[in-house]
């Protein structure tokens, strides 16, 4: 045999083997719209024709002998002729349920002796022999399932429940509670009956007598709920000694009154749960339980204790300490509960479970009553700020409490538990806005709910006492205004047991690189709904991390760092990330990360969602990244020579225009520059410029070369004669200062600056530096007052002065040294003038 047949052959083998273990699917023989399955492991056939619009059952030929089951539920299906499944000898579940049945016939349902489950739910039979005949089930031997609930109507008080006595094997009923009957002598054969349900939308009981279950011995499951039940007689439920399941839920005439009677007859029971829901209305007043409602609770063995919908504000003392033992589930969701003295009974309680959730919660008046008065006794909340400085009892086997939307409204302070095994708390709904803490001796608490309560602070030892700490949920907060803050992860430090953690919708807009540093178990981070252009966050050290969710956040494209990260955590594990719903772009700066997305590791979930934007503003999927990023890079590669270019440009540019700057202000910004030093180093003293008060009358600027014109006439006829103060740099100046420094302050110190103008004072540059130093005074400090006096030593040609002093001469007055007799007497009485006005 070639290679190739013995290919086929192992295909052939291989496609058969398959095939044995698959169920087949075709259209029913019987009903082409119908869809029928064979499952080959049991060789039986599975109808379903449900919501096909059928008006009757249709007709099984001979080949429905292998119909298991048959679904034939919403359709518009009236009556059940006779004999219609004599040939579906084999069918074991029926479902005719959601019809408009309204007669069963005595042999509807001949042939079905394997028939297990049986649903009528939601069609028109009303219980009277007429329409469910005494013996019409009496060929269902096998019989296990049957439910006729919703099918009474609104005339309940003229029927009786059927006869069922012919369902020996019966294990299920469910049925529509009738008004003044109970269950006749009939049931007695049902010994097997365990499980009754009487609830239903047209379930109308009124009061149950003691003689109501008197011929159900042996229930264990009783479902009462939603029946107007407004009272039970004592000894209604004391005969039934399996009895383990009770609820009598939604009943809202009961009360707790009525509560005591069922409370009395379960001591004699096996009952293990207990739900009375909602036995109060509504917006009637707040109620408080007493001892007479649970006392006899006690001596049973109850494991579960349901009391929700209440508008149960207070437990009287003693109530806690008389529930029983064996008691290991508690709710009183959706009350009114204040704090009170049960809340300390509670410590020696044994329960593990504790729901109070939901507590003042809002309720819609439209379909409830509206006569009654709320109670005027005010609620005890919990308001902000409060503290705790002792260890708060607990009761010690509780693991598990819900307090979701229960409007505590406070800071979280500084919290201790008594010895405690808590593992899992819910605190979310709430508005908990700020958290302090530290949470001591939660020592065994695992996960911990705190999402939804507005919180936008939290300190750095939060969670210190919560080191085992494995699943954080604090979305939906406003913690994206203080974690950023935590550059050395402190927050977070404490949980490095933690494997999931989510943090989604709270405003985040980057984390600080070691704010995961401490969580090498995380295997689940959850940040979705924010407002990250990143990550910048440190992940590297996560070595079990599986899933990241990033989605609808403002990621236009992930950075090198990012991408390195998360190729180094892929390198060892399957890691999966959730980019979905970010504004992607599709441009040159995209490059590097659209070639990532098609050559990584990571599983990217909701990849065939993800879009990206051209610069152009429309927008494409990345299905194909491959073509998106061929045809990026083509279009990018003469990019780099036109941004070098333009950049260029602009910096040449730019340096023109600020050299241009510079130089026009040079001498304002060196005066600026000299000052500020001076007066950073106390050079300059503090001079009051609106008296006119000067260290000195005048500073003398002049060349060295004109040095003996100043020392034998300057200083002999202003100084000697005229009795001023001069400032001249050979005497005045402060050795060991810069010359800059002394210059500056010389001016700044002095009433007037006389400059001796010769061609040798053009020479020198630090005669320059005195002139424009005193026009930047005079400009910018004493607000353009003249303080510049010039004086003509020689004649010197205008060709030779700067542009600056020729403008300062052509607008000021200024005077030439005669050097005669007659012209010195005046000469020197004009320079006194000057210097002292």
């Amino acid at each position: 045999m070639s290679f190739t047949m013995r290919l086929y052959v192992h295909q052939y083998i291989l496609l058969l083997s398959v095939l044995a273990h698959c169920d087949v699917c075709f259209k029913c023989s019987f009903e082409s719209s119908c869809e029928c399955t064979l499952n080959t492991t049991i060789n039986l056939i599975s109808a379903k024709c449900s919501g096909r619009g059928l008006l009757a059952i249709p007709y099984f030929c001979n080949s429905s002998i292998l119909l298991d089951s048959f679904d034939g539920s919403y359709n518009k299906i009236e009556r059940i002729p006779n004999y219609i499944f004599r040939s579906a000898k084999n069918l074991r579940h029926l479902d005719l349920s959601h019809n408009s049945i309204s007669l069963l016939l005595p042999e509807s349902f001949q042939g079905l002796e394997e028939l297990v489950t049986l649903n009528l739910e939601s069609n028109s039979l009303k219980y009277n022999i007429d329409i469910i005949p005494p013996d019409c089930f009496k060929s269902t031997p096998q019989l296990r399932y049957l439910n006729l609930k919703s099918n009474v109507g609104y005339y309940s008080s003229t029927q009786k429940y059927p006869s069922l006595s012919s369902l020996s094997e019966l294990e299920i009923l469910k049925l529509d509670g009738l008004p003044r009957d109970s269950f006749d002598r009939g049931f007695n054969e049902l010994s097997k009956l365990t499980y009754m349900d009487l609830s239903s939308k047209d379930c109308d009981i009124g009061i149950i007598q003691s003689r109501f279950f008197q011929y159900t011995p042996n229930l264990r499951y009783i479902d009462i709920s939603h029946c107007k039940v407004t009272k039970v007689w004592k000894n209604t439920f004391s005969g039934l000694k399996n009895l383990t399941y009770l609820n009598v839920s939604y009943n809202e005439n009961l009360k707790f009154d009525g509560i005591e009677n069922i409370t009395y007859d379960l001591q004699f029971t096996s009952i293990e749960v207990l739900k009375f829901n909602k036995v109060h209305e509504t917006f009637a007043m707040n109620s408080e339980i007493g001892r007479h409602t649970l006392k006899y609770l006690q001596h049973t063995k109850l494991r579960e204790l349901h009391m929700d919908s209440n508008r149960l504000q207070n437990v009287k003392s003693g109530v806690v300490s008389m529930l029983p033992k064996t008691l290991n589930r508690l709710s009183m969701a959706d009350n009114m509960l204040t704090f009170g003295q049960y809340i300390l009974e509670g410590r020696n309680m044994n329960i593990s479970v504790l729901n109070v959730s939901f507590q003042f919660t809002s309720h819609n008046p439209v379909l409830e009553s509206t006569d009654r008065y709320e109670s005027n006794f005010k609620a005890k909340r919990i308001k902000r700020a409060f503290r705790v400085n002792f260890p708060l009892p607990f009761p010690t086997n509780l693991r598990e409490v819900h307090s979701r939307g229960s409007q505590l409204q406070f800071d979280i302070p500084r919290l201790e538990l008594m010895e405690n095994r808590l593992e899992y708390y819910d605190a979310s709904l709430n508005l908990l806005s700020h958290w302090r803490g530290p949470l001591l001796n939660f020592l065994h608490l695992k996960f911990l709910n705190l999402s939804s309560n507005y919180c936008s602070n939290i300190s750095s030892y939060f969670f210190k006492g919560t080191e085992k700490l494995e699943k954080l949920h604090i979305n939906n907060n406003l913690l994206g205004f203080s974690i950023q803050f935590d550059v050395d992860g402190q927050i977070l430090k404490p949980l490095k047991s933690l494997q999931i953690i989510d943090f989604s919708q709270n405003r985040i807009p980057f984390l600080p690189p070691l704010f995961f540093a401490f969580l090498e178990r995380l295997e689940v981070l959850k940040l979705y709904d924010n407002l990250f252009e990143d990550i910048d966050f440190r992940l590297t050290q996560m070595k079990n991390l599986s899933l990241i969710d990033l989605s609808r956040n403002r990621i236009q494209f992930l950075g090198y760092v990012a991408i390195g990260q998360l190729e180094s955590v892929a390198r060892d594990h399957m890691l999966s990330l959730d980019l979905s719903e970010n504004p992607f772009i599709c441009s040159c700066a995209s490059l590097k990360f659209l070639k990532w997305m098609t050559e990584t590791k990571v599983i990217l979930l909701n990849r065939e969602n993800y879009s990206c934007k051209y610069e152009n503003g429309t927008k494409t999927l990345l299905l194909n990244v491959n073509n998106i990023y061929n045809k990026l890079k083509k279009d990018c590669s003469s990019y780099p020579v036109i941004i070098i270019g333009i950049t260029g440009a602009i910096f040449v540019s730019v340096s023109i225009v600020c050299f241009g700057l510079f130089y026009r202000y040079r001498w304002k910004l060196r005066y600026i520059f000299y000052m500020t030093k001076n007066r950073f180093r106390g050079y300059v003293p503090v001079i009051d410029h609106a008296n006119k008060t000067y260290l000195y009358d005048a500073f003398i600027s002049y060349a060295e070369q004109d040095c003996g014109f100043v020392h034998n006439d300057v200083i002999k006829n202003l100084e000697g004669e005229g009795n001023l103060k001069l400032c001249l740099h050979k005497r005045d100046f402060l050795p060991g200062n810069e010359i800059a420094a002394n210059i500056t302050s010389a001016i700044h110190n002095s009433r007037k600056t006389v400059v001796i103008l010769s061609p040798h004072y053009l020479a020198s540059n630090w005669c320059r530096f005195e002139f424009n130093m005193a026009k930047m005074e005079s400009m910018y400090t004493r607000e353009n007052e003249n303080i510049l006096f010039m004086v003509f030593l020689t004649n010197v040609p205008p060709r030779e002065l700067p542009l600056m002093m020729m403008e300062f001469i052509d607008s000021n007055s200024y005077i030439e040294y005669p050097d005669d007799e007659f012209g010195n007497v005046v000469f020197w009485q004009k320079m006194l003038e000057a210097v002292s006005a």
